[in-house]
């Protein structure tokens, strides 16, 4: 294991979600120092919110987002008041070009009350954000899985990458040893997803959905003349499917995160607010434990462990990250 780096001896941030404008002050107050959520507008939702999700989470509405560009001010003015940074969250997979004049329109006012960073999942939108002196965020939904795609993004000026969910540890230090220069985030708490992020086209929050809704609540049957065995096999792989990713976790690899990564990612934009605060709690105290730490083996001796344990470390599947 390498020793932490000269990058990376400040202290990785916690970024979480927001929907409600009362719950930022509860988040920063929790450990976050980032915080990140969408807005819904009724524009984009007329004209193209049936078809693409401005923030792949836009058809949740209130249940995920900010109601607009007045409160998106707002949570940009209560995060510069406590020590917390706002990040804009449009990272739909693409964006029409003859769209863009939406976007520009919010990313104005984004700007015009100190909003600095806006993930986005399309390249095209990176010359639109700088213009407007705003820092792009490379959405994990970009597909940065390699040196090649980190020093294509790092070369068009943006801030920070966040790697997609199925990355391997050593993948994650390997890249943010060999393209330095630009920060990087990485998945830490809930919602994992079986499947690979840049390659997900599903509606979440809408009766189209997706294959992972779909396979969820569904139900199976074994044709032919299937034996008994067979039977079982496709129960015991039904289940299993619907356990996995149940409540995604990577808190037994905060030791190595914490000496390549610039912030630890809580998900869930449409989550219950106490259970966001309490997986912000349980990553700080993890994180504190981490970096006192001097080997990966003394962290996993101490860690504090999630209170669910049972159902997120089961058969390891749930695990973002696996040790």
């Amino acid at each position: 294991m390498k020793e932490k780096s000269e990058k990376y001896l400040k202290i990785p941030a916690i970024i979480a979600p927001v929907k409600r404008i009362d719950d930022i002050l509860p988040i920063i107050q929790a450990g976050a120092k980032e915080i990140y959520g969408g807005i819904m507008d009724s524009e984009w939702d007329e004209i193209l919110g049936q078809y693409v999700e401005m923030n792949r989470r836009s058809s949740y509405g209130k249940n995920a987002n900010l109601s607009g560009c007045d409160e998106l001010c707002e949570a940009v003015r209560i995060c510069k008041e406590n020590g917390a940074e706002f990040h804009l969250t449009m990272n739909a997979l693409q964006i029409p070009q003859k769209y863009h004049g939406y976007i520009k329109k919010i990313l104005h006012r984004f700007a015009e009350v100190g909003g600095k960073k806006v993930i986005i999942s399309d390249p095209t939108l990176i010359p639109i954000i700088l213009s407007f002196k705003l820092q792009p965020v490379i959405s994990s939904c970009a597909d940065v899985v390699n040196i090649t795609s980190a020093e294509f993004y790092r070369e068009q000026m943006c801030h920070r990458i966040i790697f997609p969910r199925d990355m391997l540890l050593k993948d994650i230090e390997y890249i943010t040893e060999t393209v330095p220069n630009i920060e990087y985030e990485a998945f830490l708490m809930n919602g994992a997803c079986r499947f690979h992020d840049g390659c997900c086209l599903c509606m979440h929050g809408t009766t189209k959905q997706g294959l992972c809704d779909t396979l969820d609540y569904s139900s199976y049957c074994v044709i032919n003349n299937s034996t008994k065995d067979i039977e079982e096999l496709a129960k015991y792989q039904h289940n299993k499917y619907k356990q996995s990713y149940f409540r995604g976790c990577g808190l037994c690899a905060m030791f190595r995160l914490s000496r390549c990564i610039d912030s630890l990612k809580i998900v869930g934009r449409n989550a219950d607010i106490d259970s966001i605060l309490s997986d912000i709690r349980l990553a700080k105290q993890n994180l504190e434990i981490a970096l006192k730490c001097s080997s990966e083996k003394e962290y996993m001796a101490k860690m504090i462990k999630p209170k669910d344990e049972e159902v997120r470390c089961r058969n390891h599947s749930n695990c973002y990250y696996k040790i």
